[in-house]
């Protein structure tokens, strides 16, 4: 029996894509694990972030707590309404530099408290995966991936939104210590 030249194209294409059932894994996989790359730099800028505000933070603590006296309050004699406010203003502004170093210290601590995230498990891998093909090993990892970065980027902007009310909460502290630094100055 001899196959004219029409025959034979359709066994070899048949035949190739029995070899190759997902052609575009290996570059599906790729994309997916640069992904998976880029949520791992994330967490990472993440905590280099925080780690270093923290400091900055418990400085301006530090100094809110040693050049803000509000001891000397006290020893004020109140006669005009006005002076009063100043004073009220003065205590006020202290409350929140203070309220606010502590929610900052406490949100940008939060991003470094270990989330889990979810990692390839190498114990799943064993002769089987040498055994099947390469394309559908590809396909198989690709989609294990993608399930480990969808859960990985929900911690990730979990820590994102913590890290923005820290860095918030500092900015207002340190304006408001400022603030509070400068008229304890006038007191």
């Amino acid at each position: 029996m001899s196959l004219d030249n029409g025959d034979q194209i359709s066994v070899q294409s048949t035949t190739q894509v029995q070899q190759e059932r997902f052609p575009s894994g290996e570059i599906l996989l790729s994309a997916v694990q640069k992904e998976y790359d880029y949520e791992q730099a994330r967490k990472v800028a993440l905590e280099t972030r925080a780690g270093i505000l923290i400091p900055f933070a418990a400085a301006v603590l530090t100094f809110a707590v040693s050049y803000i006296k509000i001891s000397d309050l006290k020893k004020i004699k109140i006669i005009f309404v006005t002076d009063a406010f100043l004073y009220f203003f003065y205590l006020l502004l202290a409350l929140i530099a203070i309220a606010s170093l502590i929610v900052s210290l406490f949100f940008l601590m939060k991003v470094f408290i270990a989330s889990k995230y979810n990692r390839l498990s190498i114990g799943e891998f064993d002769m089987n995966y040498g055994m099947e093909k390469k394309d559908e090993v590809a396909i198989a990892l690709a989609s294990k991936y993608r399930d480990i970065i969808h859960h990985n980027q929900k911690v990730n902007n979990k820590k994102t939104k913590d890290y923005q009310i820290g860095v918030y909460a500092i900015l207002i502290s340190t304006i408001t210590t400022i603030l509070v630094y400068g008229i304890s100055l006038n007191i």
